[in-house]
């Protein structure tokens, strides 16, 4: 073997003990890298949330609507009410517009159609007419009528009423049950003031059910409560009076 090669003793010691130590190595870096945030592999997608339209619901056709209408030809009434001559359906139905408006057919009259003298053929009177305007109409419709022969009135009275009033209230008794209203009395004491006496509170009540029988009226039911408390008079009027 080489001399080169062989290392003695000495010099193996140096490079085991001291060699490592006296080498200078940079100092570590303190610098804190940042944390990797996790994202998602695909990017987030935000769905657009329709808001919900108000419902309406459908329109109750008592008449034929657009297509419906069973005619060639229609005779169209204008805003102001004059009735136009008689053009095509099909021309009828191109000049609105079908999102916000309806063609009704609102009656039929003998009318001669285009180019001819013929009458003996109805053609149908329609009318363009907007969608809320006839929802409006349909429940206008639907909606029951109240007859004022059913409706109730009521009135009320102190026991310690003057003349003056008194006659007043007789008055108003009498105009709603020769209407035919079914009326309420009802009779009751102020907390402060002067107090009826039980005849006070008697010839009350008599002069109600005199008016009562004046007008042709009758006395529905029994009084309830107590004379000079707290009463209450129910009444029924029929229309016309006597």
């Amino acid at each position: 073997m080489h001399a080169a090669h062989l290392l003695t003793a000495k010099q193996a010691l140096y490079r085991v003990f001291v060699l490592p130590f006296s080498l200078h190595y940079p100092p570590q870096s303190t610098v804190k890298l940042p944390l990797t945030v996790s994202r998602p592999l695909y990017p987030r997608i935000y769905r657009q949330c329709r808001p919900y339209a108000k419902y309406r619901p459908p329109i109750q056709r008592s008449q034929p609507y657009n297509e419906e209408i069973q005619s060639q030809y229609v005779c169209l009434v204008d805003v102001d009410g004059k009735l136009g001559p008689a053009v095509t359906l099909f021309d009828a139905l191109r000049g609105f517009n079908r999102e916000t408006h309806e063609l009704v057919q609102v009656s039929q009259t003998p009318a001669a159609e285009p180019g001819t003298n013929q009458t003996n053929h109805p053609t149908p009177i329609c009318k363009v007419i907007s969608k809320d305007e006839l929802r409006a109409s349909e429940r206008a419709k639907a909606k029951p009528k109240k007859s004022p022969d059913q409706s109730s009135k009521e009135l009320e009275i102190n026991w310690a009423i003057d003349r003056h009033d008194l006659q007043h209230r007789l008055k108003r008794l009498g105009e709603f049950l020769d209407q035919g209203r079914r009326v309420e009395v009802l009779l009751a004491r102020k907390k402060s003031g002067r107090q009826a006496t039980r005849e006070e509170a008697e010839d009350l009540v008599n002069s109600l059910r005199e008016k009562c029988e004046d007008v042709g009226g009758k006395e529905s039911k029994p009084m309830e409560g107590r004379m000079g408390l707290m009463a209450k008079l129910h009444f029924e009027g029929v229309k016309g009076g006597k």
